[in-house]
């Protein structure tokens, strides 16, 4: 009965150090992935909003595609032009992160992105002109690419006083110039 006794004690010992080991084992690296509905070809149409009426759409179309090394191709063409509209980048997941992205414009030229609620959302600056870009796709199934935009240089500080204004800090506020609004629909 003792040796049985022994022989039980050891083996629920050995089971839990090798539970606690086990637990101890490094976490696979995380990487964020984009919402498997956006992926696909998209076809639509882009327009300029701004102060006077809206610009004529131009045709868009635009390829959402995971490549073999874990990456996106994010490839959109406007106006049919192949040269001149073309826009053949790669959305590179941050490792170790679960909404950071890396946009390569595969020209020099990289913006961080993250994707927050739903929304693929890249803020960037481009000499003293601000823009946000950002990918949605709506509850319609149409994947809506905007870019805000406005100018650095066009700005009205004020300062407000107490809690509710912002404890004497200044707020800028800046005169939105437009949006680059450009809508598709997924093809089958």
């Amino acid at each position: 009965m003792r040796k049985s006794v022994l022989i039980s004690f050891i083996a629920a010992f050995l089971l839990t150090i090798s539970r606690q080991c086990g637990a101890q084992q490094p976490e696979a690296p995380t990487f964020p992935q984009l919402p498997k509905t956006w992926l696909g070809t998209w076809t639509g149409e882009m327009t300029n909003l701004g102060r006077s009426s809206p610009s004529a759409p131009i045709s868009a179309s635009l390829v959402i595609d995971r490549t073999g090394d874990g990456e996106y191709a994010f490839r959109t063409v406007y106006n049919n032009d192949e040269e001149r509209g073309l826009r053949d980048y790669k959305l590179v997941p941050v490792k170790g992160t679960s909404s950071d992205f890396v946009l390569d414009e595969q020209n020099g030229i990289t913006l961080r992105a993250r994707l927050v609620g739903g929304v693929l959302v890249a803020p960037f600056a481009v000499g003293d002109q601000r823009l946000v870009s950002q990918y949605r796709l709506t509850d319609a199934g149409v994947l809506v690419h905007e870019v805000l935009f406005w100018s650095g240089n066009d700005v009205v500080t004020s300062t407000g006083s107490g809690p509710t204004g912002e404890n004497g800090n200044p707020v800028d506020s800046y005169q939105l110039g437009g949006i680059q609004r450009t809508t598709f629909t997924k093809q089958p």
